[in-house]
This record gives C-alpha cells, sequence and structure tokens, in this order.
C-alpha cells in the first residue's frame, strides 16, 4: 500500500529475521502455544481436560484465522478475548477451556517476554559476528602505527590495530550485559488479574502445591527455567527498561564506533566500503559519503534515547497495573529491536571490507612526527639531569612557534626514517618543493650519496638537500696546531674510520707527531685505546693503530668512500666556537650543485650566533676548563646551551655540568 504510511525499520533497515519476530504471526501463535501449555497443565493436575481437546487445540496452533478475530475485536474490543473467540471457532470442542482461569496478561505478557528472548538471540548472533570481524581486522593492522587523538588534536602514536580494540571492548562488555539479561529471563509465569492465583486456587479447590506445579509445568514447557515469584497483572517493567538499557549500550558502542569512522574518511585514513556503481552525492559526483556510518549514528541514536521512556512507563505503573503502558509498548520494545538490528546489520556491512589507507596515516605521522618526538625529548633530558618543568617550558614553548609556522605558513615539517624516504614524498607531491636537511659527518654523508644517487638517475626537480656536512680529521687538525694546546695523543672514533678508514689519521698522525689509537665507545674499548696510546707515547712512536679491528677496516669502507668522493667535495667550513677550519666541511660538487637548497632557492644560512663572552672554542681546545668560563652554569646550561659544548651531551661543558661533584 503505498497510500499509507509504511514504518521503514521494516522496509529498509531491519533483517526480515527480526522482523518477524514481533510479527502478527509470531505473536498469536505464542498465545496459541501458552493457551495449549496451560491445557496440558491443568489436564495433568487433574481438570476435566480431554485429550482430544487438547489435540484440536494442537491442529489449529498455527492457523490463525485473522478474519474472525479482527471482526470479533471490532465488536468486543478486546484483542485477548476476540483471539480465544476465533481460536474457539476452530477448534470447538476445547472452546469451554480455552483461557480457563487465566488473565489476558498470561498471554500478552509471557508471549512478550518470549519474543524479546528471541530478538536477544538475534542481537547476540549479530554482535559476535562484529567482535570477530574487529578481532580480525585488529589483528591484520596491529602494527600499522598511526597518530592517536586527544580532544581531537594529534597525540602520541597508537596503531589501527589498537584503535580497534577500543571499539571492541565496548562491544565485548555490551556481550557480558546482554548474556547476563538472557541468562536471568523469567516468564510473567501463571498469575491472576492483581497477580495472586485465586482463580487457579478456586480451580484447584484450594490445593496451593497444584497451582505451584501449574505454573512449573507451563514455564518448562515454554522452553524457560523458572518466572517471576512477585507480578502484579504484568510482569515488572522495569525489565523492559533493563533490555532497552541493553540494547542502548549497544548502540551507543556502535555510534562511537561509526563517529570515530566517519571523522578517519574525512581524513582520509580509513574508508567504509563503497561499492562501485554507488553515488556519493547527487551534486558532487567525486564525494564519497560515509552514509552506511552516518546510517548507523541516526538509528543507534534514535536506540539510544528509549530507556528514557520506559524509565518513565516503569515508574508510573499503579499498585496492580495500568494500561497506558500497552500502547507505549507495543512501539518501544518492537522498534528498539528493529533499530539495533539495522545498526548491528551495517556494523556488520562496514567490517566485512573497511579500507585503511596506509600511505595516508603515514603522510600524517610524518606531519606531525617532530612534535610528537617532543616527550620523548623531555624524557630523554630528565634522565641526563635536566628539570622536568624547566624542560616542558621550553620544549613547549619551541614546538608551539613551530606549530604556529606550520598553520600560520603553510609550513610541512616531516621527520622520516630514512633519506630515501623524501624520494616517495617528492613523487607524491610533484606540486612541491621538497628539502631534505642534510647533517652530520663521515658517517651520515654516505647515506646522503645514495638519495643524490636515485635523485640523479630518476631525474626528480623537486627534491633538494641543504647540507651541512663536516669531517673530523680537519677538525682535529686545526685543534692540534693551536700552540697553546697541549695534546700527548689522540682517540679516533672507531664508527667514524669504520667509513674512513686509517688513511687520513696515519697522515694525521705523522703530520702532527701523535700517536693515535681507533676506538670505540665501550668502556673495555676505550681503556684499550688509552692503553696503546700511552704505549706507542712511551716507546716515541708517532702512528695510527686500530685497536677496534672487529669493526674498524684498515681501507674502511670503499663503496661509501666512492660515493662520496662522487657527490662531495671539501671546503672551508664554519664550525661554532671555533670559527672557519680549512676543508674541514663537505659541500656538492660543481655538476651537482643544482641540488644544493642553497643554490635553488637563492638564500643564504647564517653562521649559529655565538654569546660574545662564551669560551666554547677555548674549552674544545683544552685551553681552560669548562668553570672557567663566565657564562658556564648560569646563562649556559644544558637547558639554556649557549655554546656549542654545551648543547651535545656528549659536550664537554654538558658532561662537566652533569658530572662535577660540587
Amino acid at each position: 500500500m503505498r497510500d499509507l504510511y509504511e514504518n521503514p525499520l521494516n522496509s529498509r533497515y531491519a533483517s526480515r529475521e527480526m522482523s518477524s519476530v514481533f510479527s502478527d504471526d509470531n505473536r498469536f501463535k505464542l498465545w496459541r502455544r501458552l493457551w495449549i501449555a496451560l491445557a496440558e497443565s491443568e489436564k495433568e493436575l487433574g481438570l476435566n481436560i480431554t485429550d482430544g481437546q487438547i489435540a484440536e487445540m494442537k491442529k489449529y496452533a498455527d492457523d490463525i484465522n485473522y478474519d474472525v478475530a479482527e471482526k470479533r475485536e471490532a465488536e468486543v474490543r478486546h484483542d485477548v478475548m476476540a483471539h480465544v473467540y476465533a481460536f474457539g471457532t476452530q477448534a470447538k470442542s476445547a472452546m469451554p477451556i480455552i483461557h480457563l482461569g487465566a488473565t489476558s496478561c498470561y498471554v500478552t505478557d509471557n508471549a512478550e517476554i518470549i519474543m524479546i528472548h528471541q530478538a536477544l538471540k538475534i542481537v547476540e548472533k549479530k554482535l559476535v559476528a562484529v567482535m570477530d570481524k574487529l578481532k580480525n581486522f585488529a589483528l591484520k593492522y596491529k602494527d600499522t602505527a598511526t597518530l592517536g587523538f586527544t580532544h581531537l588534536q594529534p597525540a602520541q602514536l597508537t596503531t589501527v590495530g589498537k584503535r580497534a580494540t577500543l571499539w571492541l571492548q565496548d562491544l565485548m562488555l555490551d556481550y557480558y550485559d546482554l548474556i547476563q539479561l538472557e541468562n536471568n529471563t523469567k516468564l510473567r509465569g501463571v498469575k491472576g488479574t492483581t497477580g495472586t492465583q485465586a482463580s487457579f486456587l478456586s480451580l484447584f479447590d484450594g490445593d496451593h502445591d497444584k497451582v505451584k506445579k501449574l505454573e512449573k509445568l507451563i514455564v518448562e514447557k515454554m522452553g524457560f527455567k523458572s518466572a517471576y515469584g512477585v507480578t502484579g497483572q504484568t510482569y515488572t517493567r522495569k525489565y523492559d527498561y533493563s533490555v532497552l538499557s541493553v540494547l542502548s549500550k549497544i548502540a551507543q558502542s556502535a555510534y562511537k564506533f561509526a563517529n570515530d569512522l566517519r571523522i578517519l574518511q574525512n581524513m582520509k585514513e580509513m574508508e567504509e566500503p563503497f561499492e562501485k556503481s554507488q553515488i556519493g552525492s547527487s551534486a558532487m559526483a567525486y564525494k564519497r559519503n560515509p552514509m552506511r556510518s552516518e546510517r548507523m549514528c541516526g538509528l543507534a541514536r534514535f536506540v539510544i534515547s528509549l530507556p528514557v521512556n520506559e524509565a518513565v512507563t516503569a515508574s508510573t505503573q499503579w499498585f496492580e497495573r495500568t494500561l497506558d503502558d500497552s500502547a507505549n509498548k507495543r512501539i518501544t520494545i518492537a522498534q528498539g529491536f528493529l533499530a539495533l538490528d539495522g545498526v548491528l546489520n551495517l556494523y556488520l556491512n562496514i567490517t566485512e571490507n573497511m579500507v585503511v589507507y596506509e600511505n595516508t596515516i603515514k603522510k600524517h605521522i610524518a606531519a606531525e612526527l617532530p612534535f610528537m618526538a617532543t616527550e620523548t625529548i623531555l624524557m630523554e633530558c630528565v634522565k641526563a639531569g635536566g628539570n622536568r618543568q624547566e624542560l616542558h617550558e621550553k620544549i613547549r614553548t619551541h614546538s608551539m612557534e613551530a606549530a604556529r609556522l606550520v598553520k600560520a605558513e603553510g609550513k610541512d615539517i616531516r621527520i622520516v626514517y630514512s633519506p630515501l624516504d623524501t624520494l616517495r614524498i617528492a613523487s607524491e607531491n610533484p606540486e612541491k618543493q621538497v628539502v631534505f636537511f642534510a647533517i652530520g659527518f663521515e658517517t651520515t654523508t654516505p647515506l646522503y650519496t645514495l638519495l643524490l644517487q636515485e635523485i640523479v638517475s630518476r631525474k626528480i626537480t623537486n627534491l633538494s638537500l641543504l647540507t651541512s656536512l663536516f669531517t673530523i680529521p680537519a677538525a682535529i687538525s686545526f685543534l692540534a696546531q693551536d700552540p697553546e694546546c697541549k695534546i700527548d695523543g689522540l682517540l679516533a672514533a672507531g664508527h667514524v674510520c669504520s667509513i674512513t678508514g686509517l688513511r687520513e689519521y696515519d697522515a694525521l698522525a705523522e703530520k702532527l707527531k701523535l700517536p693515535i689509537a681507533v676506538t670505540g665507545f665501550e668502556p673495555a674499548d676505550l681503556l684499550y685505546g688509552i692503553y696503546q696510546v700511552i704505549r706507542l707515547k712511551a716507546q716515541g712512536i708517532d702512528r695510527t693503530i686500530n685497536a677496534y679491528r672487529r669493526a674498524v677496516p684498515t681501507q674502511g669502507n670503499r663503496m661509501a668512500r666512492q660515493k662520496t668522493e662522487r657527490f662531495f667535495t671539501p671546503y672551508d667550513a664554519y664550525w661554532r666556537g671555533l670559527g672557519k677550519i680549512p676543508v674541514s666541511g663537505l659541500r656538492l660538487r660543481p655538476e651537482y650543485e643544482q641540488y644544493e637548497a642553497r643554490n635553488r632557492f637563492l638564500c643564504k644560512v647564517k653562521p649559529g650566533i655565538q654569546a660574545s663572552v662564551c669560551r666554547a672554542g677555548e674549552i674544545m681546545k683544552g685551553k681552560i676548563s669548562p668553570e672557567k668560563c663566565p657564562l658556564f652554569g648560569n646563562r649556559c646550561t644544558p637547558d639554556t646551551p649557549l655554546g656549542a659544548s654545551m648543547v651535545s651531551s656528549e659536550g664537554a661543558c654538558s658532561a662537566f655540568y652533569r658530572y662535577r661533584t660540587n
């Protein structure tokens, strides 16, 4: 019928399975099953009811003569009596004993509880199915890192799978409540018009034991374990409130999931399934609207609102009963289940084929990673002896300024796991110029040569390097040649020599007339290196000895050196606190200068500003100890470094500050 309102819960959202539970067929067949159970039990307890009467009732148990019932109800204005009459016109011999001793609520309330129980079983089945899909999803993406959000602002990292466990855990809590409700479901039982059993006592001549047995028999025949010990004419409407509360809890969990997914779809990190021929917008053809998630939220919102209605109903039942619950109950219970069924159908559909866009997730992580690192920086600084509160304020100030640049000027600052990651970023964003900050010493330079090699071979035009590269031997030579420096021997860093080999240090030992030992950073390695320097000094031998043979080959890493020489050439570099040191830096060779960001963007990078009274240079040359600097421990601390030797935790000033005894 197109000319009358049709409930969309039936026509659009709920499954046939759930709709069938609250159908007239199911309801009135349950009524007849209850009347048959009543007659059978009364016969077993001695009332004059024949097998023929019961057989005739069973014959028509599923053959509801609606036309007769509807005609009769129009006359008597009572649905139960109309169906008693209709049943009697079919099972004529049983007409006198149908509904014997019972009140209307015997069939209406008991049938309602049974239908609710049937519906709860469907909810349970679908809830478990959703949980299983979320479990599989969580396991699949348990290691896929993604931004966490607090206050809907980027926070520390979590994983896609971990976030799914939040959705899953909510459903687990709902599941426990659902099972508890199912396991404690009781029938109204066999009570009279005011909840007493006076009419049945009359039928059984005051035999209380038979009346008790009657209820037990009927409850068992209907497949339940027990009935309410106390009722009015109806079972307590608090049960209906409990039912709708559990449905509301499940709807709340589903709402959160759907809301989260809608936000993630806006961020293009995750997406609900989108069919090949599906239309997202009638006007904007490109759109992929999260319509299923939105529908979930709409239906869930309706279910969430229902417990309030039932709370009012339960609280306004006068004495043994009023009828104002009846019309309300026909709507709230059935529609609550139908709406939640629609929610769970959508939940199942979405979780079946949720789409995760991992590259977009990585992009968002990269954009926020510099800010994510602040907590780690804070912890490491505290471990190094810093004041947590003071450090927090410094980091907060700097990170806020960085965030302002990102937001106000559209800056895109990312931390990459490898220089080669920038190739992907540049390829994915051809309209943007990507600049990689290439800093370090001999140990990191070979990585940048791999990046340059790929840039050249792929002819990438939107990627350049901002270089700040230095070499250690030139700096050592500069320091050692200062006439005021008193150096008896040197320890050479093993990780640097693993790249460069010993050639440059052999030349340095000969030039400076000093013994040099190549060593590692472990205590035993350092002691062995010191021993070798002392031994060579005692023997008057000025040469380089490899005291770290397990890690440093004599020739170093030939391929790394070749790659470095291909792309880079030495130049006179500026060192903070020391000034310009000849041939101590590396810059791109002329044939590759177009890949230098300074050249591409015609910008100049100013040298770091050194406080005029800072004596970091003298400290690094060994001329004075750190406490001789007027800024040390006052204006210059690891929290507020002014000189190069205070910036790094390995610096002389920083170490002296942390480990001083006074």
